[in-house]
């Protein structure tokens, strides 16, 4: 080996010992070295869903014996977060079942049961759902008194299962509490813990690109309350029709206020956009008005405060009126938010990061064998061939890892397989014959060195991409809504 060979496996090895011992990529190294490690120890593959992990999951939540919000997100990788829930009811009964057990190990904890709630909401139209819906709720609602979101999903349930005194009184009650907590924060950082106990790196783009399905059951409790609320509505208008205005208008003004709790008090903007959602509701068919063919939030906004006006009742079409004026702010920031949010920067940074040091990885042990079986077959007369048949197999196994995480990459990466011979036959062994056999590359190591230096070079990079995602991330479960009217300069409704 000459000296200009030497200098390059030198770099390579410093920046490869370097990138492994740093904290900051250590974790990211280890996802491109996650083939040769052994699975307890190698990361989640980025872009995996919860059910190839699933098992993993919840034998890491067996080593956090009391971490209930750790519990609760291994119980929610039975199901199949690309499929419905009626699509996957063995999955649903697998999680309720799983989420109920964790409820027995952890009695009387408010954010399990607000998991469990979300579990049992799944299967809200199974015979008998919503009042153990309700019976969860009551339990939630001694555990922790004061949150409106347990006796909100009481009303829910007892008002759909025809139990109309006990819903609106829950109603009210939901209308008296002074705060909104769907615990999404203390979810999330149970997924996190969960992700670093299984072995995942501690980044951010892990536990969004897999981890993110388990979250889903706090839409279908974000479900179960819009159907709720649009019972209780229901309930208004048909009392004034009736000539019971006063009946109605109370029912609305407790729609409008719990659901201005979950608008400005929601850990995640889906929970700020549902209560939204529970104030147009709340809006809707004035004086048990026909429902129109089409009419847009804002004019139902306007309707229902000039039908309050007319009827005398000023108090109350102020109220509406601001709180109709900050769910239209809300949602503004939302749209907003959706438009320049920088979690799809931060993915795109990083999935285009993660990709390319994933397939310069692949080029570093397809070349750097290669590079030394070359030199060695070539000084003993065989054919380039030889060495070009198995790096394009190698090539091909990096288009297939690739493919499942991103396609671009993977089509790079099958390119390499089909022209890695040709490259070989036409460039690398320069066809001719010496008296010593095939004449190998000469700068064939000095390059498969420095693909291993970018590759491990781009560590950094990607680290840093990650982080921004795993800050965005965890800013969306601690108050998104607020962090993106900061984000925006703009006050976040409260």
């Amino acid at each position: 080996m000459n000296t200009r060979d030497r200098l390059f496996l030198t770099a390579a090895v410093i920046t490869t010992v370097a990138s492994l011992c740093t904290p900051g990529t250590a974790s990211f190294v280890r996802q491109q070295l996650r083939d040769f490690l052994p699975s307890a120890y190698a990361p989640i593959r980025m872009g995996a869903d919860s059910n190839k992990v699933g098992p993993r999951l919840r034998a890491a939540a067996r080593r956090l014996p009391a971490d209930p919000d750790a519990a609760c997100a291994a119980a929610s990788t039975y199901r199949n977060a690309d499929r419905e829930p009626n699509e996957d009811r063995a999955g649903v009964l697998a999680t309720i079942a799983a989420m109920h057990a964790v409820d027995v190990r952890f009695p009387a904890i408010p954010s399990v049961l607000a998991a469990e709630i979300g579990a049992l909401a799944m299967d809200s139209k199974a015979p008998g759902r919503m009042e153990e819906i309700g019976d969860v709720a009551a339990r939630g609602e001694r555990a922790d008194p004061g949150n409106a979101l347990f006796p909100a999903a009481r009303s829910a349930g007892f008002l759909t299962a025809g139990r109309t005194s006990e819903g609106l009184a829950a109603l009210r009650r939901a209308a008296d509490c002074p705060r909104w907590s769907d615990y999404q924060d203390r979810a999330a950082d149970g997924r996190a813990r969960l992700l670093r106990a299984a072995g995942g790196p501690n980044s951010g783009i892990v536990p969004f690109l897999v981890l993110y399905p388990m979250s889903l059951t706090s839409m279908d409790t974000s479900g179960v309350l819009r159907h709720g609320a649009r019972s209780a509505a229901d309930l208004a208008v048909s009392r004034e029709a009736a000539g019971r205005i006063e009946e109605g208008i109370a029912i609305r003004h407790a729609l409008m206020t719990v659901g201005g709790r979950m608008r400005a008090q929601s850990s995640a903007m889906v929970g700020s956009l549902v209560g939204c959602a529970i104030q147009s509701i709340a809006a809707a068919r004035p004086g048990g008005a026909p429902a129109p063919l089409r009419e847009s939030a804002s004019a139902a906004a306007i309707r229902y405060v000039a039908w309050l006006r007319d009827s005398g009742h000023e108090a109350e079409a102020a109220f509406a009126e601001r709180e109709l004026a900050n769910r239209r702010q809300a949602r503004d920031i939302a749209r907003r938010n959706a438009d320049f949010s920088p979690v799809s920067r931060a993915m795109e940074r990083a999935v285009v990061w993660q990709s390319a040091s994933r397939s310069l990885f692949f080029f570093v042990i397809v070349l750097v064998p290669a590079a030394w079986l070359m030199s060695a077959l070539g000084r003993r007369g065989a054919r380039p061939g030889i060495t070009a048949l198995p790096m394009s197999a190698m090539a091909a196994y990096g288009a297939w890892d690739a493919w499942q995480v991103n396609a671009p990459a993977a089509f790079g990466c099958l390119a390499l397989a089909v022209a890695m011979p040709l490259v070989f036959e036409g460039i690398a062994a320069r066809p001719g014959r010496t008296k010593r056999g095939w004449r190998p590359f000469p700068f064939a190591v000095p390059l498969a060195c420095a693909l291993v230096i970018l590759a491990f070079g781009a560590a950094p990079f990607a680290a840093r991409a990650q982080r921004d995602l795993d800050g965005y991330a965890r800013a969306a479960s601690h108050g998104e809504g607020a962090a993106a009217a900061q984000r925006l300069h703009m006050p976040w409704p409260d």
